[in-house]
Order: C-alpha cells, then structure tokens, then sequence
C-alpha cells in the first residue's frame, strides 16, 4: 500500500509508515486510516487513544472530619499511577499543618 501522506510504500504487515513514521491503519481492526482523521472509520476507534484507555486506573478517597461544631468533607476520584503521585503531593501539602484528622486512602483497582 501507499502511504496517505508521504507516498512511500508500506509493506502490508506495516501499521506506521517506514519513510515518516505515521500511522496507516488502525490497531484494533487493521483497516487503511484516513489521512488526518482521528479515529478508524472501520471499527470506530479513537486514533492514539487505546493504549490510554487501557491505563491502570486508581480509586482515590480523602476524608476530613471535624469536631466542636461538626464538619465532613468527602472526596472520590479516579486518577492514573501518573497523577495519583501528584494528588497526593498535592493533598498532603494542603492538609499538613491542620490541626483536624485526614484520612487518606490510596487503592490499587483490580483489572
């Protein structure tokens, strides 16, 4: 096959183009993308978005509680192994020199 942008010729068993590197069919289904599209118009897919979707995802929980006049703060996310290092950072340096008791709990979803 000929490469959509550059016109060099893709070996058949070729996903990316050998001259400049692009990608000329889908991963999922392989079928002949169109050129400057951004999903397979074959299988519907998302171009570049398969391998995101398959990161490891982590459940995240902050809890505060309060005494005297009583106040609960509850917070759930899901964050990726990249940003839960960043959330925690972040949250650590936010909660650190409070005098209330926080709770975070950091879990590892099951895939």
């Amino acid at each position: 096959m000929k490469c959509p942008y550059c016109t060099s010729d893709v070996p058949e068993k070729y996903n990316f183009c050998l001259t400049c590197q692009r990608q000329v069919k889908c991963l999922n289904c392989k079928e002949s993308l169109l050129p400057e599209k951004n999903k397979c118009f074959v299988c519907g897919i998302v171009i570049g978005a398969s391998q995101s979707s398959q990161t490891p995802m982590n459940e995240f929980t902050l809890e505060e509680k309060q005494t005297r006049t009583s106040a609960y703060r509850k917070i759930n996310g899901r964050l990726s192994d990249n940003a839960i290092g960043e959330a925690a950072t972040l949250f650590s340096g936010l909660y650190r020199h409070r005098k209330n008791l926080c709770h975070c709990h950091f879990l590892k979803l099951q895939k």
